[in-house]
């Protein structure tokens, strides 16, 4: 992106009026033509808006708003995701956001009136972060600067009356668009270098790919204090890392499925959680907890499929503690039964059980309306759903699992309650 100060209201006045257009269609149409802007720079912003047109609300608003590129909108933290970060961070701290990116953890802090720097290595990220921040009006309290950020941190960084916090999104993208999911394979290795972070800060928040081995982690890195794993409409984003200085007590674990603010930049105080759970990392595990056997899966009945969060959290042991009855299927299947009916204290769906399904049923069902969960069964959903035919539905379920000691693969039907 060239002359971003140049971009003026018929630049932007053309995305707004083409924002759900055909990219392909718009340069066939436009080719040659004198816009008075670049014909790509703007393609630019409109595919990056219907990229991010569900994640980022608030941000799409404000006219405005310039993406660097496609990919920093594919990449770019979920604005109600990042609200929940900004709650991590003690107010009145100063906050270094290492890897300023798109910068919206950066604005949600900011906009709970937090004053932040964010550095930026790529010069184009950090111009076009620039003029977002004027854009927006965070000039007051969220400040750019260009480099390379663990230099910056160990070298250069002023220490802060109140605190300071480091904020870390380290890449995980590598050659060829391959998956990085090991801290010390991404960019910056923050394992080999949290430390002598820590000399210089407060506080450490890391964010890490939502399939990380937390135990791996916590064993790589000084003084956890927690571990956030988060989730967005019942699917995990991102693992949170927070890290304290001195701290040597025992790691906390918190689940949590946020819930969606439509925008943070104006009502950043509106931070609600669709269900949560908190254990610490002690707790975590699945051995103990008491398996189910086939007779127990009953009519009337009740299945629980945790959510996302809980999932990763491996807290089996924990749950069946917690909720007395409740049974899990197998060692290798992470879902429940109980004939108790635990209500919206559980966190997750819960189903009433109609009967385990025999083979000649199932032919019956080809073709009926039935939504379908497979957990350590032979057949996946996908496959269950082609053989059989069945289209969606809500209510109607069935639930492809394997269970007991012997692990024996069945399906069960099932209504779903919530």
């Amino acid at each position: 992106m060239k002359n971003i100060d140049k971009y003026d209201k018929n630049f932007f006045g053309f995305i707004e009026e083409n924002a759900n257009s055909d990219p392909l269609e718009l340069r066939l149409k436009y080719a040659g033509r004198n816009l008075g802007f670049g014909l790509d720079a703007a393609l630019v912003q409109i595919e990056a808006r219907k990229k991010a047109r569900r994640k980022l609300p608030s941000f799409l608003s404000h006219d405005g708003f310039l993406f660097p590129d496609t990919l920093a909108a594919e990449q770019a933290t979920d604005q109600s995701v990042a609200l929940y970060n900004a709650y991590r961070i003690p107010r009145l701290t100063n906050v270094v956001d290492m890897t300023g990116g798109l910068g919206i953890d950066s604005f949600a802090m900011a906009a709970l009136e937090i004053e932040v720097e964010t550095l930026e290595l790529d010069p184009v990220r950090a111009e076009c972060l620039r003029r977002n921040v004027k854009s927006l009006g965070f000039s007051d309290r969220l400040r750019v600067i260009e480099g390379d950020s663990i230099s910056f941190c160990l070298n250069d960084m002023k220490p802060s009356l109140f605190g300071t916090v480091l904020f870390i999104d380290p890449a995980r993208r590598g050659d060829a668009d391959s998956r990085r999911y090991f801290l010390e394979d991404c960019v910056p290795d923050i394992s080999a270098h949290a430390a002598a972070l820590l000399e210089k800060a407060d506080m450490i928040v890391i964010k890490a790919s939502p399939i990380l081995d937390i135990d791996r982690a916590v064993r790589q890195l000084p003084n956890v204090e927690e571990v956030h794993v988060v989730s967005l409409r019942n699917e995990v984003k991102e693992v949170l890392i927070v890290l304290r200085k001195r701290y040597e007590g025992p790691v906390r674990l918190r689940g949590a499925d946020v819930g969606e603010n439509p925008d943070i930049l104006r009502n950043s105080e509106d931070l609600w959680l669709t269900n949560s759970l908190e254990l610490t990392l002690a707790d975590r595990g699945n051995s103990g907890a008491p398996l189910a056997a086939t007779e127990d899966i009953r009519e009337g009945g009740f299945l629980y499929d945790p959510m996302a969060f809980v999932h990763k959290l491996h807290c089996g042991r924990m749950l069946c503690e917690t909720f007395p009855g409740l049974k899990r299927l197998s060692s290798n299947t992470d879902l429940y039964v109980s004939m108790q009916d635990y209500g919206d204290e559980f966190p997750g769906r819960r189903f009433r059980i109609k009967e385990v399904v025999k083979k000649a049923a199932l032919e019956e069902m080809k073709g009926k309306p039935s939504g379908v969960i497979s957990r350590n069964h032979p057949l996946s959903a996908a496959e269950i759903r082609k053989k059989y035919r069945l289209r969606e539905s809500g209510e109607e379920w069935l639930v492809a699992c394997s269970v007991g000691d012997k692990e024996k693969p069945l399906i069960v039907a099932a209504e779903k309650i919530n």
